[in-house]
């Protein structure tokens, strides 16, 4: 197993598979979830004093392959995210990255609307055809285009929880916290 320093953290090695550990005391070190829905591993990196936490895929990649441009997302080529084999990344634009996820029929039968935006997906709620999920998906690729933020992203197509059954729905000017379902 050859072990890599990485870019910016040169008290730290890690290898094409994903591993990695204190280049001082060679101690191995572990990575962590993000959360729950994320997924993503999560490596924690000191560097003068300052910790920094940073996903394991993309220091990866800036590590054996080459620096992230700035519209461009590490994509987990099979889909399992906890996979960081070097083998099993790829770069893709962020159009391309959320193409991958926008037709998945989740709980109860309803289709999710998500994009992955530098690494944070964003759901853009649940409905009940492919047709309301693709509407407010392509709405979203086409804020991405124009280089909208995650934020801007979740405050223009106003999706919101709902308080009694808990489904994402499109806020069509109104403040409600509940669908219409449930109102």
């Amino acid at each position: 197993m050859k072990w890599t320093t990485i870019k910016d953290y040169p008290n730290y090695q890690l290898t094409k598979c994903g591993k990695f550990r204190n280049k001082t005391t060679k101690r191995m070190l572990a990575a962590h979830i993000k959360s729950p829905k994320a997924q993503w591993l999560r490596i924690g990196l000191r560097k003068n004093g300052k910790r920094t936490k940073l996903m394991l895929h993309r220091v990866l990649y800036q590590t054996f392959i080459a620096d992230i441009p700035e519209n461009m997302t590490v994509d987990h080529i099979d889909g399992n995210k906890l996979n960081n084999d070097l083998d099993n990344l790829q770069l893709l634009t962020a159009r391309e990255s959320s193409k991958k996820g926008k037709r998945k029929k989740g709980k109860g039968g309803k289709y999710n609307s998500r994009i992955i935006l530098n690494g944070e997906e964003i759901l853009l709620g649940r409905f009940d055809t492919i047709a309301e999920s693709e509407e407010v998906y392509y709405k979203a690729i086409s804020m991405i285009d124009r280089g909208t933020t995650c934020e801007e992203i979740r405050r223009v197509l106003k999706t919101r929880q709902c308080r009694t059954c808990g489904e994402r729905f499109l806020v069509e000017g109104t403040r409600r916290m509940q669908c219409i379902k449930c109102r």
